[in-house]
């Protein structure tokens, strides 16, 4: 057992911030082999193309929701949250965020983590299924990060928790809210 530090690695995929980054995070999601499972030298120029002619449509799709995607705030917002959560119950930790195809990187959010002193990290994937093309890539990004560190954290991954009680709660409560908002 070790007397350093916990943190919280919260991963998520992340989504361009603006209408310029767009096409680069079609890109990169559409290079990663999780999400098309072919040979390098054909996906990377494949990803390429497809982020070409794809990038105008989801442009005007990001237009319509104030000109980029509304993740990164949300998750630094979650880690915000978290962290304050944790102190209050006297479970002090440092929470970061890594996003698998935007910033904060993966590589940025272990940075930071050790920064603050820890050498334990929950890595906890904001998607609560397990998924290849989610928790799956983002896993072995984490993996590759931790394998190039000196002096890496150990780490722990939370695989899956859709039928976590407090999830469930959490979401059915969300639900009820949002009935209880319909005309009838």
């Amino acid at each position: 057992a070790s007397n350093g530090t916990t943190g919280v690695l919260l991963l998520q995929m992340g989504g361009p911030a603006s209408q310029e980054a767009v096409r680069p995070f079609l890109r990169r999601m559409l290079s990663d082999p999780a999400i098309l499972a072919m040979p390098a030298a054909v996906r990377v120029p494949l990803a390429t193309m497809i982020s070409v002619f794809r990038a105008p449509r989801s442009r005007r799709q990001y237009a319509a929701i104030g000109g980029g995607s509304p993740i990164g705030a949300i998750t630094d917002a979650q880690a915000r949250a978290l962290e304050a959560a944790l102190e209050r119950a006297g479970r002090p930790m440092p929470v970061r965020v890594g996003m698998r195809y935007t910033d904060p990187s993966i590589a940025d959010g272990l940075a930071a983590l050790a920064d603050a002193g820890a050498d334990r990290v929950v890595v906890l994937p904001l998607y609560p299924q397990w998924s290849e093309t989610t928790t799956g890539s983002s896993f072995l990004e984490v993996r590759r990060v931790l394998a190039r560190m000196a002096a890496p954290p150990r780490a722990t991954f939370v695989d899956d928790w859709p039928d976590d009680p407090g999830y469930v709660a959490a979401v059915a409560r969300t639900v009820r809210e949002a009935l209880a908002e319909v005309p009838s």
